[in-house]
């Protein structure tokens, strides 16, 4: 890969996902090269005749979650793009010990080291290059979201690059219009298009003549404010309510997914990095347009939404994947993907793999239901609800509901199968153990044997490399279960770690777990646990 290429590729990468599918896929880019850099520094030189450049104040050093789901995602697309740009083994090394930054709140080291780590999986060798595109790549715009009046032609637009070190040059550019080069930090007031409808300031990268236009950041522009969309929606809402046509818990969710519509995105909330507000409000407007019908919210409706489902008085978050592979009225098998430590109910359909578990419910035909694993996990009541609503809505079958945890939500997993043993028809534990009492290294009060025997079949898969989970103590544990009666079937992989090997092992267990009658695992004979 050339290094345009790979800039071009780190501009992919920066931008938000669609649909549940992240579009920081290699190879998505819009745009088209300059001719050379001259020319468009001749463009820049005319337009900014019209538009005062002034330095902006700094934006600070501060680093959000939602800046470290970026690098995240960053690396991943990296790792999609060039699969042996390093070693897994290597690759592994280094981001699991990169996570110890996160958990002592390190964030900006963290981000830092993902970004590095990035690029070297890109083969990106050289110091200067090296340092520009740390410090472009993480290139921060205010507003990141913002409207257009009728009488408006321009809006102000600032850049920072929160990296100390030399000015990075960056290019604005709205719409379809000339191109601005400005060297960061700086307030530039930006002629706009006069097309109605939604606009997109790029924000790029400025490298070399030979380059292609390098997209870093996409500002969404439309023709009203998203406070204003949300204060719309409200009073849609409203009025449903009021005419009776709606249940209340559509109501409650119709509100939820309201309040995503806002001008001040919560550096928290990684939902308002994974979808747009364009594609918040198409769901939104979708709400709107149901409840006023009197339909119900959620039946039949495809496609990846985030909602706030009440169980018993617990508002539990979610993203829930129905893809086009369902058909309607198939009893579709389902799901539920639980999350590790540190993440949310996006990161099985946004990260791990740039949403594998997506591509692999399109595949397979099934339903994936992602809560919050920090709320779904405190009591089963809340998996029976969650079941529950999805049966009412696609009519899913019972017989075929499946769980998949990572690390913590690999706890959870084990805590659920344990309480709801004959509601599950398999299991998968990713990089993480535990709930299944009375053997050394399970956790959890005694399990008698009928109870053990009575589990679902469950397929672990640990990393040799893990620095969190012991696979030796592990696979000892998963052996004595298995002698006590259990379905339990364990692999090692020689060279994985703790997070990584979610998107690796993902294909082959949904496999698993939707499979019809599949075969209860088998041990090996000389083995507790299976080495790849």
């Amino acid at each position: 890969m050339s290094a345009a290429h790979r800039i071009g590729w780190l501009a992919a990468v920066c931008c938000t996902t669609t649909y549940g599918h992240p579009s920081v896929l290699p190879g998505h880019m819009a745009g088209s090269a300059p001719a050379s850099t001259s020319s468009q520094s001749s463009a820049a030189t005319q337009d900014a005749k019209a538009r005062k450049v002034t330095p902006s104040a700094s934006i600070g050093p501060t680093v959000s979650k939602v800046e470290l789901a970026a690098a995240f995602q960053r690396l991943e697309a990296a790792v999609a793009d060039r699969p042996a740009g390093m070693s897994r083994a290597e690759l592994n090394r280094r981001f699991d010990s990169l996570t110890l930054l996160f958990f002592q709140n390190r964030l900006a080291e963290a981000v830092d080291a993902l970004d590095a780590l990035t690029l070297d999986v890109l083969g990106e060798r050289d110091p200067a290059t090296r340092d520009e595109l740390l410090r472009a790549m993480q290139v921060r715009v205010a507003p990141a979201r913002s409207a257009l009046r009728d009488d408006e032609a321009s809006m102000a637009v600032s850049v920072e690059l929160p990296r100390s070190g030399a000015a990075v040059p960056i290019v604005l550019r709205a719409g379809g219009g000339e191109p601005l080069e400005v060297t960061p930090p700086a307030t530039v007031t930006l002629a706009m298009s006069e097309d109605a409808g939604p606009r997109t300031i790029d924000v790029r990268l400025s490298k070399d003549p030979s380059s292609e236009w390098m997209r870093l950041r996409s500002v969404p522009v439309t023709d009203a404010s998203p406070d204003e969309l949300r204060s719309k929606a409200e009073r849609a809402i409203e009025l449903a309510a009021a005419a009776g046509r709606a249940l209340p818990a559509d109501l409650a969710e119709a509100k939820a997914r309201a309040a995503l519509l806002t001008n001040d995105a919560s550096p928290r909330r990684t939902i308002q990095l994974v979808m747009d507000q364009a594609q918040v409000w198409s769901m939104v407007n979708e709400d709107c347009a149901r409840l006023e019908r009197g339909d119900p919210l959620f039946i039949g409706r495809r496609g990846d939404q985030w909602r706030t489902i009440d169980v018993g008085g617990v508002k539990v978050p979610c993203r829930i994947v129905v893809p086009d592979s369902v058909r309607a009225g198939s009893s579709p098998p389902l799901v539920i993907a639980l999350h590790g430590a540190g993440g949310d109910e996006c990161m099985f359909v946004s990260a791990y793999g740039q949403g594998e578990i997506v591509r692999q419910a399109e595949r397979l035909g099934c339903i994936v239901l992602a809560p919050n694993t920090t709320v779904f996990a405190t009591s089963p009541l809340l998996f029976d609800g969650l079941v529950d609503t999805l049966a009412r809505e696609w009519g899913i079958d019972r017989t075929r509901v499946s769980v998949v945890g990572h690390s913590m939500g690999a706890a959870a997993t084990g805590s659920i199968v344990r309480a709801r043993p004959t509601a599950i028809a398999r299991a998968a534990l990713l990089a993480g153990w535990g709930g299944f009492g009375g053997v050394p290294g399970t956790g959890g009060a005694a399990m008698d044997d009928a109870a053990i025997g009575g589990l679902p079949p469950i397929r672990v898969e640990l990393g040799a490399l893990d620095p969190l989970m012991d696979a030796v103590r592990i696979t000892g544990s998963a052996q004595a279960l298995r002698e006590r009666g259990a379905r339990i079937d364990c692999t090692v992989h020689a060279d994985e770690g703790h997070t990584m090997i979610v998107p690796k092992v993902l294909p082959a267990v949904m496999q698993w777990l939707v499979a019809p009658n599949a075969a209860t695992p088998a041990a090996p004979a000389a083995s507790p646990a299976r080495a790849r």
